[in-house]
């Protein structure tokens, strides 16, 4: 199966008001809607394989940032250090 893409959006809104209207169906992230918003539509779980993500963490350097940035970086940078090994 070939998708024919009629709408992008950054919106979940948008793309549900497309499929309300009739031009297709969309793939939504669950819990981005309540069922009681969209009562005429229905909805489909799709099963999807894990997805591998990597998370980086760029820190600047001490008085350059706020200091509730400041307790962050150093908060993560703990934690990444306990969980390196």
């Amino acid at each position: 199966m070939t998708p024919k893409v009629k709408v992008e959006s950054a919106s979940v809104m948008q793309l549900m008001q497309s499929v309300f209207l009739g031009l297709g169906c969309a793939v939504v992230p669950q819990g981005s809607l309540l069922p009681e918003m969209t009562p005429a539509l229905r909805f489909r779980p799709l099963t999807l394989p894990p997805m591998q993500r990597q998370a980086a963490l760029v820190v600047a350097p001490v008085g350059k940032v706020t200091a509730l940035a400041q307790n962050f970086f150093v908060f993560a940078q703990t934690c990444l250090a306990e969980n390196a090994g």
